[in-house]
């Protein structure tokens, strides 16, 4: 948003006020879980993850971890995997009922095309940001969710990660 302050803060009254008003049509949040999708145990394959996501993931009590790296400069250093400048992906569930969640590491240039491929994936997109300074290349973090079958999502991520390499 560009403006004056006054002119700002006109902008986000009316965004108040438009949500005041949508809620008050809307009093009872809307939930797209249901406590019968959650599973007591989780039972993902890490096998098919691993070989659809290219990497080697860890489980946990039935809950599949992932975490790709990306190499660039922060405040001068070389950093990586290990410093955060990481893909982290996150699958719990079974085979056919999975949840997953994580964050993208990306560039500037990408950032566009991962975007998309999460939204034609079907995958909601819960945060984008920027979180370090003076760091090259500019490194930026979208965090999503979604769930289905497990298979589909990985191969969903996969596309994601793999319009970085384009």
């Amino acid at each position: 948003m560009f403006g004056t302050p006054r002119e700002l803060a006109t902008k986000v009254r009316r965004i108040l006020d438009e949500i005041k008003i949508i809620r008050a049509r809307n009093p009872a949040p809307v939930s797209q879980a249901r406590q019968s999708a959650v599973l007591g145990r989780n039972t993902i394959d890490a096998r098919v993850l691993d070989s659809i996501l290219e990497t080697h993931g860890d489980t946990a009590q039935g809950v599949y971890k992932a975490s790709m790296g990306m190499a660039g400069l922060v405040h001068g250093i070389l950093v990586g995997k290990q410093m955060g400048v990481a893909t982290s992906i996150t699958f719990a569930g079974s085979n056919e009922k999975a949840t997953v969640a994580g964050q993208i590491v990306m560039t500037a240039e990408q950032i566009q095309n991962v975007l998309q491929a999460l939204r034609r994936a079907g995958l909601d997109i819960t945060a984008i940001q920027r979180r370090m300074s003076d760091d090259r290349p500019d490194f930026f973090f979208v965090s999503f969710w979604g769930h289905g079958r497990a298979l589909d999502l990985a191969h969903s991520l996969r596309l994601a990660l793999g319009t970085q390499l384009q």
